[in-house]
């Protein structure tokens, strides 16, 4: 599982223009991964989750 960061850099690069394979090449992710945590709701991840 992601951490919270890795996702809201995912969504960030998204939001600035990035392609989701740019994305995936950037951060090492699969191209399938980042589309499911585009398209996932920001409240996906709870204030209990591991954010080191």
């Amino acid at each position: 599982m992601l951490k919270t960061g890795e996702f809201f850099m995912i969504r960030e690069l998204h939001q600035k223009g990035w392609t989701k394979t740019a994305i995936a090449e950037e951060t090492g992710f699969d191209r399938k991964t980042v589309s499911k945590y585009i398209n996932a709701d920001i409240g996906y991840f709870s204030a209990d989750d591991d954010t080191d």
